[in-house]
């Protein structure tokens, strides 16, 4: 997921629009340095083949819960079952690089 989330930034920052890429090896263990400097952007956007429910951005919805006005959105796993190949389980999933890219860009222009 890493390399499709750096894919993307890669085509925004061509087209002007610098976004910010974070890593994780665990949902459960995320780095509150990183999640108060992406909450100080206004628009924090998780993107993980974890389960909405109990990934990383279910952690860090509890962590910026009422900290201040923030849009956010979670791309992950929202059902289970399926045998693929990965780049059709990640397209059926909504999560394909064009999918994470026409979210990024629906939020930024909502912003205008």
């Amino acid at each position: 997921m890493l390399h499709k989330a750096v894919n993307v930034s890669d085509r925004l920052l061509g087209e002007g629009i610098k976004i910010g890429v974070v890593n994780t090896s665990c949902p459960i263990d995320v780095c509150s340095c990183a999640v108060e400097t992406a909450l100080s952007t206004g628009f924090i956007l998780t993107y993980e083949d974890h389960h909405v429910r109990t990934g990383v951005g279910c952690t860090i919805a509890k962590m910026i819960a009422g900290k201040s006005k923030c849009s956010f959105i979670s791309m992950g796993i929202t059902r289970y079952g399926g045998s693929a190949h990965p780049d059709r389980l990640y397209e059926d999933m909504g999560l394909s690089e064009r999918a994470l890219l026409e979210n990024i860009k629906k939020e930024l222009s909502s912003k205008e």
